[in-house]
């Protein structure tokens, strides 16, 4: 019955990421990188930024993708920003599936909800 929750959670948690393959790359990502290059003060407009370039680049690059989302989740924490660690390990998650690392993937959707 658990692994049954756990399950449906994960399928719930994939289908409210679908937005991230639907993402323009390039443009959307010259511009992003350019806003992390003015972005020097660690802040959550940062983290934003990190995990919007890290979606952007999924289907591209998951190495890039999972790259952006681990800076989002070490600077998250570094903010006590609780809250981020959610969308990281999201964006992890899915870089690990576009791989077909399944059993990486649950981890980081696993903590996702934790």
């Amino acid at each position: 019955m658990i692994h049954q929750v756990q399950y449906l959670r994960l399928l719930l948690l994939l289908s409210m990421l679908g937005w991230a393959s639907s993402l323009s790359a390039s443009p959307m990502i010259d511009s992003l990188a350019q806003a992390l290059t003015q972005q020097i003060i660690p802040d959550t407009n940062r983290f934003y930024t990190l995990i919007r370039l890290g979606s952007a680049y999924l289907e591209i690059s998951p190495d890039s993708a999972r790259s952006y989302a681990q800076q989002a989740l070490t600077l998250s924490s570094q903010l006590g920003f609780r809250k981020g660690e959610i969308p990281s390990n999201q964006v992890i998650g899915i870089s690990y599936v576009h791989q077909e690392n399944f059993g990486e993937a649950i981890d980081y959707f696993v903590y996702a909800l934790d």
